[in-house]
């Protein structure tokens, strides 16, 4: 059975990611979130390098621990982005 675009979100992202050891859930939350604003369950995850994040599937943006420059709110797109670029540099060292 072939999967569609429509078929494969974030979440199965993340479910491969930590299958693959490139991320690690840590404390989940449950309190107000800081990207739509709604008390709703977040799961936090420690990527390489100690960068946290947690994905908030109603606004569809992540919150994300850069140590360059701190939090940020961005969107799944770049989130993706930042975990796939870290993942290919983290090989390559």
């Amino acid at each position: 059975m072939r999967m569609t675009e429509a078929d494969f979100g974030i979440l199965d992202l993340l479910t491969l990611l930590q299958e693959t050891g490139a991320i690690h859930p840590i404390n989940a939350g449950s309190a107000e979130c800081d990207v739509c604003g709604r008390p709703h369950f977040r799961q936090w995850f420690r990527a390489q390098r100690g960068h946290r994040f947690y994905v908030c599937t109603i606004a569809r943006h992540a919150t994300l621990q850069d140590q360059a420059s701190g939090w940020k709110i961005v969107s799944v797109h770049d989130l993706v982005r930042w975990l796939i670029s870290s993942m290919v540099s983290q090989r390559a060292a």
